[in-house]
């Protein structure tokens, strides 16, 4: 039975990046890359991290039904950052969860292009193209779950993915 949620909870998570409205990326913000430095903190107690992200710029937020994070969007719907928690009951090691969840892109009938990855045993980064949009992940094995850092923005505005990355801070409870 755990072999089954767990598989239903890490198969559902990429549809987070790609459930997003097509929007004019012209009209992306009302907020520009220097009016987005008031952060504002997210913290979640299921699995222990806060996310600090710029309240200015991210202005509709989405919590997890099951209290398994949050999911952040810019006022036109065009940008993305989601940050999630799940179990890892697999055993998983950064790896595996890399090669799962990008065979999980590939199976949605769609170009991958990945511009850069890094894996290490228990953390990894990666940038992609996928659907129209540049997706940038990072994962963190944290005990017996994983955290997860997704920042998305359509594929011509890839200054904001930088300015994200950069004012996104997703912080680990001792």
């Amino acid at each position: 039975m755990k072999f089954l949620i767990n598989l239903a909870i890490i198969s559902l998570f990429p549809f987070f990046l790609v459930n997003q409205p097509e929007k004019n990326a012209a009209t992306a913000s009302t907020a520009s890359a220097g009016q987005t430095n008031t952060a504002e903190p997210y913290c979640n107690g299921r699995f222990d991290f806060c996310l600090e992200y710029p309240a200015t710029l991210l202005v509709n937020k989405e919590e997890g039904a099951n209290d398994d994070g949050i999911e952040l969007y810019n006022e036109a719907g065009t940008f993305q950052v989601a940050a999630y928690g799940a179990y890892d009951l697999f055993g998983w090691d950064a790896q595996e969860i890399y090669d799962f969840n990008m065979q999980s892109y590939a199976n949605q009938n769609a170009e991958i292009i990945v511009l850069s990855q890094s894996v290490t045993g228990d953390h990894y980064t990666t940038s992609f193209l996928h659907k129209g949009y540049i997706h940038y992940q990072e994962v963190w094995l944290s005990g017996d779950h994983y955290l997860t850092l997704n920042i998305s923005v359509p594929e011509g505005q890839k200054e904001w993915l930088e300015m994200l990355r950069q004012s996104v801070k997703l912080i680990v409870k001792a």
